[in-house]
């Protein structure tokens, strides 16, 4: 339920070749259920913690992805959860280098992340999956990918997400198991 971005119509309802195009026309599946989101995110025995992967920070990259959402709708969410729940955690993934990307898009890409400064960013470099269309598209230099990925982890190595909890006192939940030495002894008959 949290990880669905989107709300997709059965394919039997559109062709190949109208889902690109009306890629920006379906309502997001989260829009219309945030309220009940946060709320079940702020009650006390919930950790407030959502992945969103986003994959791109430019809207003609998420297109080329066939991603049915937009950078905006990424920012709405993200923005209308961070107001309505303290001490919210989004995590996201990042694909640096998916084919046609130039380097003016990958910058949408850092900014976005520049912006948001998430606690949790999952760097992938593009890597062809046999039998996708993308598979078949003409790649980013490996050389350009990898710089790409290593710009985006200095990016989210030079910030701090959780300065806000200095000085503040959080409930915590430790689970310490036992050692191999304890379980045996926990198996052992005792003796009367």
């Amino acid at each position: 339920f949290f990880f669905l971005m989107i709300r997709r119509p059965p394919r039997s309802t559109q062709s190949r070749s109208s889902a690109a195009s009306d890629v920006y026309k379906r309502q997001p599946y989260m829009y219309e259920h945030l309220d009940s989101i946060a709320k079940a995110l702020n009650h006390p025995r919930v950790f407030a913690f959502l992945h969103i992967p986003v994959q791109a920070g430019n809207n003609n990259v998420l297109e080329a992805m066939v991603r049915e959402y937009t950078v905006e709708q990424f920012e709405y969410v993200c923005d209308y959860l961070f107001e309505k729940v303290p001490n919210m955690t989004i995590a996201t993934d990042i694909i640096c280098g998916f084919p046609g990307e130039t380097k003016e898009q990958f910058d949408d890409t850092l900014r976005l992340i520049e912006k948001y400064k998430l606690p949790v960013v999952n760097i992938s470099q593009f890597y062809p999956r046999p039998g996708t269309p993308a598979a078949k598209m003409k790649r980013v230099d490996t050389k350009e990918v990898k710089q790409r990925s290593k710009a985006l982890t200095q990016l989210f190595e030079s910030y701090r997400c959780y300065d806000f909890l200095l000085n503040t006192e959080q409930s915590c939940l430790l689970y310490t198991s036992p050692s191999p030495r304890d379980r045996q002894k926990s198996r052992m008959p005792s003796s009367a």
